[in-house]
């Protein structure tokens, strides 16, 4: 036995496996599923090592929706480093209008050649949203991309119809069990030679589990004898971890925590003698990877699991010690979630502080609430004294993403405390944190201009330079479309609030011009409601003007346009307002401000159920899946869209049953213009109900709300659901005049609209041009722009110039969109 060498690194794949990983090319996707140490990790890269193809690979550990999602675009950007820092900004898409941004990116993957893409140990990941969205991922993947799924548990809900599609190639564990006659061959090329007798009780053993006959071979190895008396967790100890030097098991503990880890960030965590550790395990260990693409190392997940093990029997120090070394190098780094995570794994909440601090609240989502809000609150208050600006970011976060207000006052008085207790500021760093808190009050007193205005004034009197603890990623308008309808609160004061905001630019000024056009604006959106409608797109044109000297204010514009696109309803022009609609998407997409994807959504709906085009708005709007994705000011508005195009469907009972809510969300801030409409909404419903004194009272209120102000064009835009309640309430004195008004412009809105419809709407769909078909059946086929234009020889340019005609003739604005619509 002696002169008999072993080689336990041997690999071994029987016929059965060999062909079913065969069919993976055949296939959009591939699930791999079986319990742990069955091989499937192995298995698989060997089989994707003899294909001419691109590997991108995902190895999860352990994760929540957003680290997935990190995972995920960082393997995507290996592919098209363009669309995975797109889809990054997109974030963890969960709702359906989200899934289709998501998807029409990866439409448009560059491929340079055939790709794979393989998520290893993917049942880590425990949340359905992933499991969704992977499932609308398999059926839409690119023509020359294949998803690998590996993992212990079920991933689709609808394995079977995917596999019966065609769509998956399922290979479960009776592909990779091996045999009787598979252990013997195996055991065989490791240079193990067994009797019948063995080989019967290693099967009963092992009943062919892979990782359970590769350890027994390393016992082999070491003591020249099988140990079949051992769990798995003690073989993968005893035959791996316990006969490494000490040298080698410290620096697997530095590492053990990592998802995958680079060279340099193993000689971060250890010394220059990492990369000579890292080669010596790799030719004696099978547990540990090279991901030759990425150049990222990582554990199997049963080795991994030993590691973090003994991790977990280091004296207290000793870990903390590694979780900071580890958040320092993800702050160095800028991935300052993960650096968060690692400083209060360590107790280190200075590093905590710092994080956030420089974070500013970017990457703290819904998910990260309870993990933010927790951690803070475990913070030393001495620690906290030393960084204000933290206290500050904090605050606005608990405001702005999460409405928590007893959190937001309690470090109010934290902010307060440490500034007085802080014997290290001098004045000028005091006058400038108190400037900075004066802005966070202003944002507190949303939506009452003028406390709002006292605030920004004391903040300017204060700053001396740009505030640190405000990201420039904050969006001015909450992501609703309408300005007006933010800061419109109370019946008879809209002049006066509007001057006033006129005179006082203290936050733009404060803020190096966040916000700024938005005056305008808002005096725009009033003289729209009046029916002055020069003067409202000269004050639009003016307000895009002023916002677009500053970088910060895609969403002022967007709202601009959008009262443009509602100018053009009434004069009849559809196709400008479409015309403006796809330019303000493109230049979202372009700049990738996806926050603003569900404001363009909003207009987009908002336009066609004016025109009663009811079936061309998207499904996430009726599922009221906005609640759950915007922010508190801009429900007002989403709330105005879905009761309109709940009237242009017609399902009165419905809208009357919502309404009591959604007047109570307008009452919040509160916000006026939104009540309005939903008592017009109120009344339209009741009469479409032939409840006349119902709809009689709700047409009342809603005059008596906006006839201060002089607000016609709510009552304008839905004057054809009014019309037997107006003739009703025209013959009362209090009323006549402001009615009069609503049916003299309405006779101008009504004939616009039934323009547009005739024109746009009644005809048969527009006829596709020749070239704009072949674009069209190829977008079908998976192809990105590139491809096509190499299928037809021209430019991706010219493809793109083809697809936008496309989009505009069909009245459509994404390839998941196109492809249904060529279906039908």
């Amino acid at each position: 036995m002696a002169n008999r060498i072993i080689n336990t690194k041997a690999l071994y794949f029987n016929k059965y496996i060999q062909n079913s990983l065969g069919m993976i090319p055949n296939y959009p996707g591939t699930l791999i599923q079986a319990p742990m140490g069955y091989g499937k990790t192995t298995a698989v890269r060997n089989f994707l090592s003899t294909i001419d193809a691109d590997v991108i690979w995902q190895s999860v550990y352990d994760q929540g929706d957003t680290e997935f999602w990190a995972g995920f675009c960082q393997a995507i950007s290996r592919i098209d480093a363009g669309c995975g820092n797109q889809l990054k900004k997109i974030g963890m898409p969960k709702e359906s209008l989200m899934k289709r941004e998501a998807m029409s990116l990866l439409e448009q993957l560059h491929l340079q050649k055939r790709s794979f893409l393989v998520i290893d140990d993917y049942h880590f990941v425990k949340t359905p949203e992933v499991d969704d969205f992977l499932e609308v991922f398999v059926r839409n993947v690119p023509a020359e991309l294949h998803l690998i799924i590996l993992s212990r548990t079920s991933v689709f809900k609808n394995t079977s119809e995917l596999q019966l599609k065609g769509i998956i190639n399922y290979i479960g564990i009776q592909a990779l069990q091996f045999s009787p006659s598979d252990i013997k061959e195996y055991y065989a090329i490791c240079g193990i030679k067994i009797n019948e007798k063995e080989l019967s009780e290693i099967y009963s053993r092992t009943e062919g589990w892979v990782s359970a006959l590769y350890l027994l071979a390393r016992e082999y190895e070491l003591h020249g004898a099988f140990v079949l008396t051992k769990s798995i967790s003690e073989l993968i100890y005893h035959a791996v971890y316990e006969p490494l030097d000490e040298d080698v098991k410290a620096f697997l503990m530095s590492v053990c925590h990592f998802d995958q880890f680079s060279l340099q960030q193993a000689e971060y965590m250890w010394n220059q003698n990492a990369g000579q550790l890292l080669k010596l395990l790799m030719e004696h260990n099978a547990f540990i990877i090279l991901d030759p693409d990425s150049g990222g190392y990582c554990f199997h997940s049963i080795f991994s699991s030993c590691l973090q093990e003994r991790f977990r029997l280091l004296d207290e120090k000793k870990m903390e010690d590694i979780w900071r070394k580890m958040g320092e190098l993800y702050l160095k780094n800028k991935e300052y979630l993960l650096s968060m995570k690692s400083f209060c794994k360590a107790k280190d909440y200075n590093g905590f502080l710092t994080a956030l601090e420089q974070d500013k609240g970017d990457s703290i989502f819904f998910e990260q609430k309870e993990f933010i809000a927790e951690h803070y609150d475990k913070c030393p208050v001495e620690v906290k004294r030393e960084h204000p600006v933290a206290i500050l970011v904090f605050m606005i976060i608990m405001l702005v993403n999460f409405s928590e207000l007893a959190l937001f006052e309690a470090a109010c008085r934290e902010f307060l405390w440490c500034l007085e207790n802080n014997p290290v500021l001098d004045p000028e760093e005091k006058n400038q944190l108190m400037g900075e808190y004066e802005l966070v009050l202003g944002i507190a007193s949303f939506n009452d201009m003028f406390m709002m205005g006292e605030h920004f004034a004391k903040a300017e009197s204060l700053l001396r330079f740009p505030p640190k603890s405000l990201t420039s990623n904050n969006s001015w308008t909450f992501g609703s479309p309408s300005v007006l309808c933010l800061y419109h609160r109370e019946a008879g004061a809209l002049k006066h609030t509007i001057q006033y905001y006129q005179n006082t630019s203290n936050y733009s000024a404060s803020t190096d011009g966040h916000g700024r056009g938005a005056s305008n604006l808002m005096e725009a959106e009033w003289q729209y409601h009046l029916g002055a409608f020069e003067n409202a797109e000269i004050l639009t044109f003016k307000a895009i003007n002023e916002a677009r000297s500053s970088d910060q204010n895609l969403d002022i514009v967007l709202c601009a346009n959008f009262l443009l696109m509602r100018l053009a309803l009434l004069k009849g022009n559809f196709s400008q307002a479409q015309s403006l609609l796809l330019q303000m998407r493109e230049e979202i997409k372009e700049k990738q401000v996806y926050t603003l994807i569900y404001t363009i959504e909003l207009c987009d709906a908002y336009l066609h159920a004016c025109l009663g085009q009811a079936d061309n708005i998207s499904d996430w709007l009726m599922e009221e899946e906005y609640l759950k994705n915007m922010f508190p000011p801009s429900i007002a508005f989403a709330n105005i869209v879905l009761g309109k195009t709940l009237l242009a469907q017609r399902k009165a009972t419905k809208l009357l049953g919502l309404s009591g809510e959604f007047l109570q969300q307008a009452s919040v801030f509160p916000n006026l213009l939104a009540s309005i409409y939903i008592e017009i909404y109120v009344a339209a419903a009741n009469c479409q109900l032939s409840r006349t004194d119902a709809g009689v009272k709700a047409l009342k209120r809603s005059i008596d709300m906006a006839a201060p102000d002089g607000l016609i064009l709510p009552f304008v835009e839905n004057a054809d659901g009014l019309e037997p309640l107006l003739h009703l309430v025209i013959r009362e004195e209090k009323y006549s005049g402001f009615i009069k008004e609503v049916m003299s412009v309405g006779s101008l809105y009504r004939a616009a609209v039934s323009k547009i419809n005739l024109e746009h709407f009644t005809r048969k769909p527009p006829r596709l041009t020749a070239r704009e078909k072949e674009v069209a059946l190829l977008v079908m086929e998976g192809l990105n722009n590139k491809e096509i234009g190499s299928s037809l020889y021209i430019s991706p340019n010219t493809v793109k110039r083809e697809l936008k005609s496309i989009f505009s003739k069909l009245g459509i604005n994404s390839r998941v969109l196109l492809k249904k619509e060529m279906f039908l």
